[in-house]
């Protein structure tokens, strides 16, 4: 029998780290490598539960990067726990402001995609009284390194899976608005060798992918582009109907008649007339 494959959509890793919070009373945060932070904005500008964690939410974290100098400070660190993780897939660390906490990298193929940081353990060196944000956002105990090392790797797993499926839809999209522009600049000569001349991919992947995105086969996307420009010139000029089909790339007249009027309901002097009030 085989198992039900997991989603690992950006609302269940996020409903998985809020059960570890509520259950284990943990305080846990996502930080993506340089190359994935396009994923930070991918997050954030769709609204979506994930994008809660990938920030430090205790309160003495927000108190430290209020201050600049220490906030750079935080982006060092975060650079050398990210090197760190190249040779180490977990550990037990101390930040610049005192804050020690478990750190466990997840990938994207070979390399490190970014780690998952649960914080919030107060180092016992560091007296209190010193700092009220540090004394109330910090836990008095130790980092529960090997319930960590339960709880945790699952969570790196799925985020494993995440990446690679959000890097893969991320790059197909902006290949697909790249033609567009292309597209719209020079739809009267566009067809799928120009396209896959321009773009390097061949004739069945921008096929498959132009129909899946733009539920239009190319041609179908193109003539509706030609059309919508045949409308303004039989508006704003006096030529001929034969003469706007071959201006906006139509060399069959018969066909460009049946395909506006596909588009339109109506043939192009009719549309005309009803327009302009001119034939």
């Amino acid at each position: 029998m085989n198992e039900p494959s997991i989603d690992y959509t950006s609302d269940k890793i996020a409903n998985y780290i809020e059960y570890l919070e509520e259950t284990y009373d943990l305080v846990i945060s996502i930080d993506f490598a340089k190359r994935y932070n396009f994923i930070y904005g991918i997050l954030r500008g769709g609204g979506t539960k994930l994008s809660k964690y990938c920030e430090h939410t205790n309160m003495y974290c927000g108190y430290v990067k209020n201050d600049d100098a220490r906030n750079r400070l935080c982006m060092l660190c975060l650079a050398f726990a990210m090197k760190k993780s190249r040779h180490k897939e977990s550990y037990v660390g101390t930040c610049h402001a005192g804050v020690h906490e478990y750190v466990r990298r997840f990938n994207c193929g070979g390399d490190v995609a970014g780690i998952v940081n649960v914080s919030a353990y107060r180092d016992k060196s560091i007296p209190f009284g010193q700092n009220e944000w540090y004394d109330e956002g910090m836990k008095n105990e130790s980092v529960p390194y090997e319930l960590l090392e339960t709880l945790i790797p699952p969570l790196c797993a799925m985020l494993s899976e995440f990446v690679p499926k959000v890097r893969e839809t991320s790059s197909k999209n902006m290949v697909y608005e790249r033609m567009l522009v292309y597209i719209n600049e020079q739809h009267a000569n566009v067809s799928l060798d120009s396209l896959s001349k321009e773009f390097n991919y061949s004739k069945s992947y921008i096929s498959h992918m132009f129909k899946r995105e733009s539920k239009y086969t190319l041609k179908e996307y193109c003539n509706r582009l030609k059309i919508e420009e045949a409308k303004v010139l039989l508006e704003e000029s006096n030529s001929s109907v034969t003469n706007i089909a071959l201006a906006v790339g139509f060399n069959n007249f018969s066909y460009f008649i049946n395909t506006f009027k596909r588009l339109t309901g109506e043939t192009p002097l009719a549309w005309r007339k009803r327009v302009t009030g001119r034939e």
